[in-house]
């Protein structure tokens, strides 16, 4: 009788690294939807728009993608400062109509990298090489461009979480993300901070796709499936727990790395959806978030 392969230390460790890009595009959905209250549809359109970006400028000028990193970043808050300042206010806090005017956007963002860049998968070298340990007999293989972007991500979940915690801007979102009126009462402009937290949540969007091209190669339609795995996220951890996002990507990550190795790639992406889809029937507000009052 043939045993059972479990999965080695290999296969977790890459799913705890996998995990921490799944948390940093998680964090742009959690904000244009909890911030914003934009229910972003063209997510993962814009999370491969970042990638695109960072192939663009690795082609045309040699620019390591970790060096692309700042001018997604800028790119993607431009882009989301001006959407919502100029449109996607009027759908703020009408659920359906975001989803509409987002759901055309990203039909609008893949037809112009269809477009520009064609439909071929593209990917992009990162670093050669690997670091190779050697664990009670078991071999752990970690490649060095899935070690960058990971560090790279935690960075930038830190930075985010600085931005949210400790700036008076971050203090005005939180504020937004109770109530547009209370907001209003004490002198706050939901247009204008809307537009800076949906400013900011493309920004991260973009620069978690960027770092995306160190696990995967992409297609102008890739956003699809990220755009599920931050829905995914998001709806284990909560709207507003940046901790709980990152815990809820690793956990995410481990399970999917689990499924690639058990069940097959096929498998990868669709077993960590049906747990979520379990656990979200059973707590709708979230599993990993704690019913509590903040004061903002």
């Amino acid at each position: 009788m043939q045993l059972v392969q479990l999965p080695g230390p290999t296969v977790w460790v890459n799913g705890i690294l996998l995990g921490g890009v799944y948390a940093l595009a998680s964090i742009g959905l959690a904000v244009s939807w909890g911030t914003s209250r934009v229910i972003n549809l063209a997510h993962g359109a814009f999370l491969i728009l970042g990638s695109y970006i960072a192939l663009q400028l690795h082609e045309s000028l040699g620019i390591h993608p970790l060096l692309a990193v700042p001018i997604a970043a800028v790119l993607g808050f431009a882009l989301g400062y001006l959407l919502y300042y100029l449109v996607l206010h009027r759908v703020a806090e009408n659920d359906i109509m975001s989803l509409l005017a987002t759901f055309g956007l990203s039909l609008v963002l893949y037809a112009v990298m269809l477009g520009v860049w064609g439909p071929d998968a593209r990917t992009i070298m990162w670093a050669s090489g690997s670091i190779c340990l050697s664990l009670g007999g078991t071999m752990l293989i970690v490649m060095l461009s899935k070690l960058y972007a990971f560090l790279a991500s935690l960075v930038a979940i830190t930075v985010v979480y600085a931005v949210l915690k400790w700036s008076s801007v971050g203090r005005a979102m939180r504020a937004l993300a109770q109530s547009f009126e209370a907001a209003r009462i004490v002198g706050i402009d939901p247009r204008s901070i809307g537009a800076i937290a949906f400013g900011l949540a493309l920004a991260v969007t973009m620069t978690s796709g960027v770092m995306v091209t160190a696990y995967t190669s992409f297609t102008p339609d890739s956003g699809g499936i990220w755009l599920m795995v931050s829905f995914a996220v998001v709806a284990l951890a909560g709207l507003r727990n940046m901790p709980g996002l990152l815990a809820a990507g690793v956990i995410l990550g481990v399970v999917a790395s689990i499924a690639g190795f058990s069940l097959g790639l096929i498998y990868q992406d669709a077993l960590p959806m049906i747990l979520v889809a379990v656990a979200f029937a059973l707590k709708p507000e979230g599993v990993l978030t704690k019913m509590r009052v903040r004061r903002v």
